[in-house]
């Protein structure tokens, strides 16, 4: 039976897969997953651009995490709009040449 998965459930796959330390064909027989299907999702979102949505988390009053894979960029009170912009730009293309 096919399953829809959102980008975010296949970046995750694709995430755990790596930490995982197994070969895509054995990760994909592990979790149950067409390795044909998991290889062209994988191209697939890597050629997207644009917005992405991202995991935010309050942490406190006027304060949010955003989280992308391992790292977690944290934002407090009064920061500067365009270097949040600039900061993930850069935490983006490092992420997207590692795909």
């Amino acid at each position: 039976m096919k399953k829809y998965r959102s980008e975010e459930e296949w970046r995750t796959l694709f995430a755990e897969q790596e930490k995982s330390g197994l070969n895509v064909r054995q990760f994909c027989l592990q979790q149950g997953l067409n390795t044909n299907v998991f290889y062209r999702k994988k191209k697939d979102l890597s050629k997207k651009s644009g917005f992405c949505r991202l995991p935010v988390h309050l942490v406190g009053r006027n304060q949010l995490e955003i989280s992308i894979g391992n790292v977690r960029i944290g934002v407090g009170p009064g920061f500067d709009k365009q270097d949040l912009v600039s900061v993930l730009c850069c935490v983006r293309e490092v992420f997207d040449a590692l795909l």
